[in-house]
């Protein structure tokens, strides 16, 4: 099955990208709900959790953990990492390939409901993805 997040995995189509080994990639969201929000996903494409392999699932919690602590190690602001899979449409999935949200997000921002949100230009998710990367460095 060929995914948009298929697609950014091979080169495709552009992404940003914060982390890579051979079974999970993380990369920014284009539309980021805050700075900093985080995608992070198998390389193996399928619809959702159940049905990826338990050693992948795994491994993207492992990687999700690494990046938790990186974003909280960086500038980035976040009172707050929400971690969200939104496991089929009725839940929300918009991309028919599983994947997780880490969402930084701020203790004033609590209860309320923000607008969605505008898609991000590359400079500015670059500038994020540094501080992510080089928080992963430490």
């Amino acid at each position: 099955m060929t995914t948009l997040f298929t697609r950014i995995i091979n080169g495709e189509i552009p992404g940003v990208f914060v982390y890579k080994d051979d079974t999970v990639v993380a990369f920014m969201d284009i539309f980021p709900y805050n700075p900093g929000h985080v995608l992070v996903v198998p390389r193996q494409a399928v619809d959702t959790l159940d049905q990826l392999d338990p050693e992948v699932a795994a491994q993207m919690f492992r990687v999700t953990r690494k990046l938790c602590a990186a974003i909280r190690r960086s500038d980035i602001p976040a009172d707050a990492l929400k971690i969200i899979v939104n496991d089929g449409p009725a839940a929300g999935q918009e991309v028919p390939h599983v994947h997780l949200h880490i969402q930084p997000r701020l203790e004033a921002e609590r209860g309320m409901r923000k607008p969605p949100p505008e898609m991000a230009n590359t400079e500015a998710l670059q500038a994020v993805a540094d501080k992510i990367i080089a928080a992963l460095r430490e």
